[in-house]
């Protein structure tokens, strides 16, 4: 080894790493092809386009061409959900103990983060028609379906189906009545 070698060698080991941060300003194109219910249109003070990629949800102002960041999720996400009224989002996500999160659209805080009973994931899920609960289908293996009350933070039902299970749909006059296909 050659005597400037080995001291540019030491040079660059000795070095710390910069003081830098860095910062999501834009998020182009989104996962649609393996996922259900990807992308919404929200209608407030602008139109807004909701959905997501990897663990980020994304709120996009089509008039502006900005974009808002979601960055709680420490899994992928893989389904949403609007409840438009009420400006607020749920995200389902990957893994063995997944979370469902229902944040605000306005600020991009989490309101609830709850651990479900489903064991690889959630692979769809809806609000009932007055927002007071989650419905949300697993990825596992007995295609479960589990019904949160999130205000109460509480899971009031589970229970594994014999069938597969990918879509769902809320009643829109009964909050207690949804609608399930594969």
């Amino acid at each position: 080894m050659m005597p400037e070698q080995n001291a540019m060698e030491n040079n660059l080991l000795s070095r710390r790493p910069p003081n830098l941060s860095i910062t999501l300003d834009f998020v182009a194109g989104f996962q649609s092809y393996d996922k259900r219910d990807t992308l919404f249109y929200v209608r407030t003070e602008h139109v807004q386009v909701v959905y997501f990629v990897s663990r980020v949800g994304i709120i996009l102002n089509r008039d502006t061409r900005t974009q808002s960041f979601y960055q709680v999720h420490q899994r992928k996400v893989t389904c949403m959900a609007v409840d438009r009224p009420k400006r607020r989002v749920a995200t389902g996500e990957t893994g063995k103990y997944p979370q469902v999160h229902v944040w605000n659209m306005q600020t991009l805080e989490p309101e609830f983060i709850i651990t479900t009973q489903h064991t690889c994931g959630v692979v769809n899920l809806v609000f009932s028609h007055d927002s007071q609960f989650i419905i949300t289908l697993g990825y596992d293996k007995n295609y479960s379906l589990e019904v949160l009350d999130w205000r109460n933070k509480q899971s009031i039902a589970f229970r594994n189906l014999i069938d597969p299970v990918f879509a769902i749909l809320g009643d829109p006059l009964d909050k207690y009545k949804f609608v399930t296909c594969s």
